[in-house]
């Protein structure tokens, strides 16, 4: 059975209800103007063919499971159906009123549960209920006449928790530019767009560089129209760490036109290159002589001894996991040359992201792919390709879904090359919770694309191919000799601050890329 939200049924005949005013708090980051509902009427968690916040739980549930949380609580919690078919998993704590609460109870019997009053906040909850623990509040914090005694709560928690998950709906994404209240619910008292969100959330006490975005509203019309915001311990560093030492296995073959990029990039997040070329013939290895002897920290070797017409990806993978061990580096980063590789955390380079990771208790890090095109409509784009390739798809084949190739290396070996490089497996691994973004450009414009599928990949791949199955990747332009682009309208722009919040959940998690 799906959950909502509804009104609660009145059993007496209705009052006359208060008059509506404007909010004069100024701590609530409201427009001028903006007026309250302060006749809200309450609500039920009642039975409904919708979910509404899907992807908020899913986050949540992501969080808890990778991070080896023993608790999820759910604060404004209502039936707590969303965690029904986690309450073996884990220990559900429930904090709602009286009413939620007994729709809990019954629902939901061997889990935890309070009743309080979240106008006052959290009071007398005790601060290590939330340690190591995943909260989440959705869409709850509208219904509140005085919500910053429980945004202040959840602040608190989240010094302690893992993770905090806090949703309310966006009310100019839900009705428009220039919404001045009332809420069209009435059950909602205000509701904020994001930057007041924000705004709203560092006044009570989170850090400034909380992570706000949009996430579906519900599972049938998947609009954006609801503020998430993601803190906690885990969540993301509130002052830079110090660089952890880390070193990228990029494994080359004719990549001439972006290998400087791509190499630069690293050098730049505080990664060293190390370079492992094989056999190039379009002057790749070359330019990274040139990079060496202009004096730039840089590993080059080729492989294997010889030259050879077939592309030995598991060769070169073995190789990978043998040089993790012998590199002066603590992180090892699985490479490709046309790869620009971020952290989730703007203006936090990957070496220091690297470093946070382990200070929170993991060692391995899962990316995001997303590949940018070129179009049919533009010339072929040359280097810079991060800037002059501006349009971008999601990738979605399944092996893009698994991308575990940053590790921290300790004393036994990895295995790359059992599962086509897509994980580093190892005993005791802890993957991050978050992923990192992989920026991939894998075709670089018609000239580029028709000879590195029909001459560079294609033949080459054909012992391999037969041998393990691997290599499909290319088998789309297999019969198109001349590649010709990309519609520009199949396509999304790339913009840095857009890409963080309106994919907010989708870049963090992947979830939500395949509906």
């Amino acid at each position: 059975m799906k959950s909502n939200r509804l009104f609660a049924q009145q059993a007496e005949p209705a009052q006359e209800k208060a008059p509506k005013r404007s909010a004069p708090e100024t701590s609530l980051f409201l427009p001028a103007g903006y007026t309250d509902r302060y006749d809200n009427q309450p609500y039920l968690d009642l039975p409904s063919d919708i979910v509404y916040q899907p992807h908020v739980y899913e986050l949540a549930l992501r969080c808890a499971r990778l991070s080896g949380a023993k608790k999820i609580i759910d604060i404004g919690c209502g039936s707590c159906e969303k965690l029904s078919a986690v309450a073996d998993a884990f220990q559900i704590v429930g904090i709602d009123n009286e009413a939620g609460i007994a729709l809990a109870r019954e629902r939901l019997p061997q889990g935890r549960f309070r009743a309080l009053d979240l106008e006052q906040g959290l009071p007398g909850v005790s601060p290590h209920l939330f340690d190591d623990a995943v909260v989440i509040c959705a869409d709850v914090i509208e219904h509140l006449v005085s919500p910053e005694p429980l945004a202040a709560a959840l602040a608190e928690a989240a010094q302690r928790a893992r993770f905090v998950v806090i949703s309310t709906p966006d009310r100019e994404r839900a009705r428009g530019l220039g919404d001045l209240g009332p809420p069209a619910n009435a059950a909602h008292v205000r509701e904020w767009t994001a930057g007041e969100f924000r705004r709203f959330l560092t006044h009570t006490g989170f850090p400034a560089n909380t992570a706000v975005g949009y996430t579906v509203n519900n599972d049938v019309n998947m609009a954006k129209a609801t503020i998430i915001a993601l803190a906690g311990r885990d969540a993301g560093p509130t002052a830079k760490p110090a660089p952890a030492r880390a070193a990228a296995v990029v494994h080359t073959y004719n990549e001439a036109d972006i290998i400087e990029e791509t190499i630069g990039h690293l050098i730049s997040e505080g990664v060293q290159p190390v370079i492992v070329d094989n056999w190039s013939t379009d002057g790749t290895f070359e330019k990274v002589e040139a990079l060496r002897a202009a004096g730039h920290n840089i590993a080059l070797r080729r492989f294997p001894d010889e030259p050879t017409d077939q592309y030995l990806w598991a060769s070169q993978l073995a190789l990978t996991e043998e040089l993790a061990l012998d590199l002066d580096a603590d992180w090892i980063l699985h490479y490709d040359a046309d790869e620009i590789r971020t952290s989730p955390w703007r203006g936090v380079r990957l070496a220091e992201a690297l470093s946070f990771v382990e200070a929170c208790g993991y060692n391995a890090i899962d990316f995001t792919v997303i590949e940018f095109r070129f179009q049919t409509s533009r010339p072929d784009p040359s280097a810079p390709f991060e800037k002059q390739m501006t349009h971008f798809e999601f990738a979605l084949r399944p092996g893009c879904f698994r991308q575990i190739k940053v590790w921290r290396q300790g004393g036994a070996r990895v295995a790359l090359a059992r599962n086509a490089g897509h994980a580093a497996e190892f005993e005791g691994r802890k993957v991050f919770p978050l992923k990192f973004l992989n920026k991939h450009y894998p075709l670089r414009g018609r000239v580029h694309g028709a000879r590195k599928v029909h001459r560079d990949r294609l033949p080459r791949f054909k012992f391999e191919r037969e041998r393990s199955g691997w290599h499909s990747h290319y088998d789309q332009f297999a019969d198109t000799p001349e590649l010709e682009g990309w519609q520009r309208q199949d396509l999304v722009a790339w913009n840095p601050h857009l890409f963080e919040t309106e994919y907010f959940v989708e870049r963090l998690t992947g979830i939500g890329l395949m509906d």
